[in-house]
């Protein structure tokens, strides 16, 4: 089951998609999916639907747009219970933090910057793609006028800046340079003042042999913070321009592929990589399977790689069809299983890079000997 705010308000489940009633009812469950698991009171709900002149009927009203709720969530989801449920003075929803789109993308963008920060790029690569692909649009869409919603909607979009960020980094890191010039010029034109975006701009320009448009970038920078902020640029623009200069060699691309896609090189069969609950990386070549691994979510956002239905949240498998290998949900999870942010509806061919989710854990299927690209229609 899964719970959309990045984008319109939706509630989907193994039934399809809820109907959800109109703005006010919709709100109710907007604040509920932001803090999923916990309460919310009900004076904040009353506050924040009816805002400083509620009326005397706005408690009654509330109890009939969380009954309807639960009938709209029941009705696509009938084997779960307490999808909205009383709690002391007030309601809670019952998704967990893996099952609302806002608080997953906001795991997998921590996850993602601490593989960064390990230096394992390609797999921090995996989960900010997967975060990432979680938006459809601006957040909390429905509700653009709404001043409780402004201020959750600008959090969510520094959020999608920040991972957006270190997805490119991750990209320099892999020496993936030349295509990162074209999306960071669209983005420091988007963003003018945000100096990480225009520096990495800078680094692709330069690692690409366009010394000069690396320059001219950091002049254009230099000029609008002046206009519209009277400032000069930060230290670390100011120290990039001058390393450009000097041609630094440290500011060549990679020489070779990171330790993740080197161990996977051509020839070599396939792994799936992800981050364990402590940090470090586990890896599985699938090879050993026999062309069949079974997987599910443990608790703590580790993976069991065999079948043990007692501690598994969510099943998949990653099988080997017609030369190919798939990922494969069987069904018996309500979360389902996700690749590049697409539900898989029954079987999926996968492809180098991409990312499996399960439960809340990001698997890298990393086979370079196989064709690259994006096979997200590819169902077979």
């Amino acid at each position: 089951m899964m719970g959309r705010l990045l984008g319109p308000l939706e509630v989907e489940g193994p039934g399809g998609r809820a109907a959800l009633g109109g703005a006010k009812q919709r709100a109710v469950l907007a604040q509920l999916l932001l803090r999923p698991g916990h309460a919310v009171a009900v004076e904040r709900l009353i506050a924040v639907v009816w805002g400083d002149d509620p009326g005397d009927g706005a408690r009654h009203t509330l109890q009939v747009y969380v009954s309807n709720l639960r009938r709209a969530l029941g009705a696509v989801a009938p084997h779960r219970t307490a999808l909205v449920e009383r709690a002391g003075d007030g309601y809670r929803c019952g998704l967990d933090d893996t099952e609302v789109d806002a608080t997953l993308a906001e795991a997998l963008a921590l996850q993602g910057r601490g593989l960064l920060g390990r230096g394992d790029a390609a797999a921090a690569r995996g989960a900010l793609d997967a975060c990432l692909a979680l938006w459809r649009g601006p957040a909390l869409a429905d509700f653009p006028d709404e001043h409780w919603a402004r201020a959750e909607a600008r959090r969510l979009e520094e959020l999608r800046l920040a991972a957006l960020e270190d997805r490119i980094d991750a990209d320099l890191a892999l020496g993936a340079h030349g295509g990162v010039v074209a999306e960071a010029e669209a983005l420091v034109n988007e963003h003018p003042l945000r100096e990480r975006l225009r520096g990495q701009l800078m680094l692709a320009l330069y690692r690409s042999g366009r010394q000069g448009d690396a320059l001219a970038a950091y002049r254009g920078g230099r000029a609008v913070l002046r206009d519209e902020l009277g400032l000069e640029p930060g230290p670390g623009l100011r120290a990039l321009e001058r390393r450009i200069l000097a041609q630094d060699p440290s500011l060549d691309a990679p020489a070779g592929p990171s330790p993740a896609t080197a161990a996977t090189g051509p020839g070599q069969g396939p792994v799936l990589t992800w981050a364990g609950p402590d940090g470090q990386e586990r890896a599985l070549t699938l090879e050993g399977g026999g062309g069949r691994v079974c997987i599910g979510r443990l608790r703590g956002s580790d993976v069991l790689l065999d079948w043990d239905e007692s501690v598994s949240r969510a099943h998949a498998e990653i099988v080997r069809f017609a030369g190919g290998w798939h990922v494969v949900d069987d069904g018996m999870s309500s979360n389902g299983t996700w690749v590049n942010g697409d539900r898989v509806p029954a079987r999926r061919l996968l492809a180098d890079g991409d990312a499996i989710r399960v439960g809340g854990t990001v698997l890298t299927f990393r086979h370079p000997a196989e064709p690259a690209g994006p096979p997200a229609t590819r169902l077979v």
